[in-house]
């Protein structure tokens, strides 16, 4: 199984959920990291996503999926390694 930790700084968490809500429908299963730091408005309620499958197919489908979201909220994913950082788009 491979997978893929990921985060935007400034996306809601209604946006992740619908971005889960969709890798579920190809197989990809997801997990939420919690937020980084203490709630603001102006920041993400959540700290990541972490996305995990196993095919080829299914990776495809992810990357249309990430791209898809950071084209439309004209941000782009951020690789999250350790805990993310407060970050700008």
């Amino acid at each position: 199984m491979t997978q893929r930790t990921l985060y935007q700084p400034k996306l809601p968490l209604g946006v992740y959920r619908e971005l889960s809500a969709h890798c579920a429908l190809f197989g990809i299963t997801t997990t939420f990291l919690p937020p980084p730091t203490p709630f603001a408005y102006q920041h993400s309620q959540i700290g990541g996503i972490t996305c995990s499958w196993n095919t080829p197919a299914q990776a495809e489908r992810l990357q249309k999926l990430l791209d898809y979201y950071a084209q439309r909220y004209q941000c782009p994913w951020q690789e999250a390694v350790v805990a993310p950082t407060e970050e700008t788009c």
